[in-house]
């Protein structure tokens, strides 16, 4: 039906349209962000639980090793040395393991290993603290009981520290 002056509508305008498409831009672009903000904290998550992990893997391999001491022959904020028998070693052999500290990087050296395995990084600090049997530190690792092992880990944004402490079982000063 045409009244005469009023055109029927067939069809949207330009205007609208426009409209429209700026509208759906506006949405796009937000989505756009809020995607991109959720991805950048998934990966700072997924980074930091890495290095949380690797740290926990580390202090679990220094607390068992120390588990079985018979002997400490070095202890400095940047290395522990000691002696250690394995019940499971039916020839009675002591190994030397010795863990240190280099640049950002912790290694574990069984006895005169060439080349020992990193097994840990994005290490900060590693500190020993040896302790008696009323938890007090002590200098001599003669009067040490148990060992406290202090991991600090950073990747430069973030730093953890993990703490942990093994009894010395077959220790023998």
């Amino acid at each position: 039906m045409n009244i005469k002056g009023l055109k029927t509508r067939n069809g949207i305008t330009l205007i609208e349209v426009s409209l429209a498409l700026a509208l759906i831009s506006v949405i796009l672009l937000a989505l756009t962000n809020i995607l991109g903000i959720s991805l950048k904290n998934w990966e700072l998550s997924g980074k930091r639980n890495e290095l949380i992990q690797n740290g926990r893997v580390a202090m679990e391999r220094i607390t068992s090793d120390l588990r079985y001491a018979v002997s400490i022959t070095t202890f400095t904020d940047d290395v522990l040395e000691f002696k250690t028998r394995y019940l499971e070693n039916e020839d009675d052999s002591v190994e030397v393991i010795k863990y240190y500290k280099s640049g950002s990087n912790l290694y574990r050296q069984v006895d005169d290993q060439k080349d020992p395995p990193v097994i840990a990084d994005w290490i900060e600090s590693f500190r020993i603290t040896l302790r008696d049997s009323n938890g007090q530190a002590v200098a001599q690792a003669a009067q040490a009981a148990f060992t406290e092992v202090n991991l600090v880990m950073s990747d430069g944004k973030e730093s953890f520290t993990l703490t942990s402490c093994a009894n010395m079982r077959t220790y023998n000063p």
